[in-house]
């Protein structure tokens, strides 16, 4: 096991006798608790913004943090919808430029030039970190404190080298948070860049030496370290502590969870009895809430987060345009655009087969003479857009939800700039969950109901959405050798059902499940022009799986017209 050497008393770290408890590890609060500014960077990225969002807004609705003890320093090149998000949560915007071309994760050193106001004590975090509960942090008489690197990066020897290179005293080393091994160690001064906590009266000197130590990194260690250069900012910022002669400490745990490693094991030097700032890595699903990582404690967390998480993108979605633009743009970020990807969607969507039978439903809709024109639209499964376009060209707004991030990439880039939809990355059992309590004109449902696994609730729920008309096309059971059918799919089809997991339902389950929740119901008397739209449902054959198929309308007002039956019919008129 490498050893460093030990620092003298009078550089101020508290040095651990042991390894089996590591000193200074909980944040100690004086009878005056300091007034503590929280500070990120965001570069011109949409992830870096998306982000950015969701750290102020859990510091406000979690972490009990006044807005105005909030600054976020942006980068050139930000998007206006960004900033506009940011000063309508109320907090400090700064405009700031990045440290260097080629090395981004230093950007943070920048917010050492900022003046924090009556701030005794600034937090400085990546973007990628939220708060669970109502934050408290004062570091006492301590200068700086923050959490050792839950890895060993760089490794031990390198760091040595380097610290002992820049010609200040190596301090201790110590376990690193999550070490896979016994033997795993790091330096005392090497903290997770994901939050530090400095005394405001040393942020300028700190920020100085911090910079120094950079940018000679970067002159003459970029290649020695390899992929390590990405830590250059923590390297740099341990090696600062040192020279400065700075007193400071360990964080608890609590204060810096990563979500991107997992449970802690049992090697762990401390375990994690909560979660009070959690460091997510993108750990996050499609719509942008964090993913449950199997520990039921930081799980715990990650459900209270989620909860406020769901208020902001339910209240701002849709309402919102700068939040929904951040949104969609984060969302479009983590999308396939590919050339490849893009044609992979065109084929399975716009073959001859599939084109015709888009069409055949289509006309047939226009026929039904429904009210149409000028209607909010809430679009379940969208696919790359067909059916959007129908909508957009009546004058509708169309909210698409369509879980395939390549569907979405073309969705996205096929439309005109005219008309557009917007476009939700989500299962419509995601959708439907996260609108809950709103409200669409028509819920547009074709295509995509016998590819669910629980195709009843999300009729119901969905259902739920509608002020007018539900629109419905799915294959269905009825000839099938039960009523309602369990299978599975190619999740590798973009047409098919995201996980595999269908089920077939009949007309008669279908209708009894709309009027659970809409008063009226029906079937068309007329099908489409094609040949998986029986007209006779009595020869009494049975089909292929999915190769007939039926529509249905629920309606909450009656649609007074001879074109529509209450009762799944036997025999169908032509279209």
């Amino acid at each position: 096991m490498l050893q460093a050497r030990s620092l003298p008393k009078s550089f101020g770290l508290i040095q651990p006798p042991d390894t089996s408890k590591l000193p200074g590890n909980t944040v100690m609060r004086d009878s005056h608790s300091a007034k503590t500014a929280f500070s990120c960077f965001v570069d011109s990225h949409p992830r870096f913004e998306f982000h950015a969002v969701l750290w102020a807004w859990s510091l406000i609705r979690l972490g009990s943090v006044a807005a105005e003890s909030i600054f976020v320093h942006t980068a050139p090149g930000t998007s206006p919808e960004f900033i506009g998000v940011m000063q309508d949560f109320g907090v400090n915007v700064c405009a700031s430029e990045r440290f260097h071309p080629g090395h981004p994760h230093c950007n943070k050193i920048m917010q050492t030039e900022t003046d924090f106001g009556d701030h005794e004590q600034v937090v400085l975090c990546d973007c990628d970190v939220m708060a669970a509960r109502p934050l408290d942090i004062d570091i006492g008489s301590d200068s700086v404190a923050g959490r050792p690197v839950d890895r060993p990066n760089p490794a031990l020897q390198d760091l040595i080298r380097l610290y002992t290179k820049a010609g200040v005293s190596v301090p201790a080393s110590v376990p690193v948070g999550l070490p896979k091994s016994r033997e795993e160690e790091t330096l005392f001064t090497n903290w997770n860049g994901g939050l530090y906590v400095i005394r405001s009266s040393e942020l300028s000197s700190l920020g100085r030496s911090w910079k120094k130590h950079a940018l000679s990194l970067i002159e003459h260690e970029t290649e020695n370290l390899g992929a390590a250069r990405i830590h250059i900012d923590q390297i740099s910022f341990g090696i600062a502590l040192c020279e400065l002669e700075l007193p400071c400490r360990h964080l608890e745990r609590s204060y810096n969870v990563p979500l991107h490693l997992g449970p802690a094991g049992d090697l762990a030097t401390d375990a994690v009895t909560s979660a009070t700032i959690v460091h997510h890595h993108g750990n996050q699903d499609s719509l942008g809430f964090l993913i449950p990582i199997g520990d039921p404690v930081i799980d715990s967390s990650l459900s209270r987060i989620n909860s406020a998480l769901k208020e902001l993108l339910s209240n701002r979605v849709l309402s919102d345009r700068n939040f929904s633009a951040v949104h969609a743009s984060w969302q479009g970020s983590a999308e396939s655009t590919s050339a490849e990807d893009l044609d992979a969607a065109e084929r399975a969507f716009c073959n001859p087969r599939y084109t015709r039978h888009t069409a055949r439903r289509l006309e047939h809709l226009a026929s039904l003479r429904l009210p149409l024109e000028n209607r909010s639209v809430l679009e379940l499964g969208a696919g790359i857009g067909q059916h959007s376009q129908f909508f957009l060209d009546r004058d509708c707004t169309v909210v698409s939800v369509e879980p395939r991030p390549e569907n979405c990439g073309y969705l996205r880039t096929s439309q005109s700039a005219e008309r557009k939809p917007t476009v939700l990355r989500a299962t419509a059992d995601e959708a439907v969950d996260l609108l809950e309590g709103k409200r669409f004109q028509i819920v547009y449902n074709y295509g995509l109901l016998y590819h669910l696994k629980n195709p009843v609730e999300l009729l119901v729920k969905s259902a739920a959405l509608c002020t007018d008309l539900y629109l419905l096309e799915t294959a269905v059971s009825d000839l099938q050798r039960q009523e309602s059918l369990v299978y599975v799919e190619d999740d590798e089809d973009p047409t098919n059902a995201v996980d595999g997991h269908c089920t077939l339902l009949s007309r008669t389950e279908i209708l009894e499940a709309l009027r659970q929740v809409l008063p009226f119901a029906y079937v068309p008397r007329t099908q489409p022009s094609h040949e998986q739209f029986l007209r006779d449902w009595t020869d009494g054959q049975m089909r292929p799986l999915n190769r007939h198929r039926a529509i249905f309308v629920g309606s909450t007002a009656p649609l007074c017209s001879k074109m529509f039956s209450e009762e799944a019919l036997d025999v169908y008129e032509a279209g």
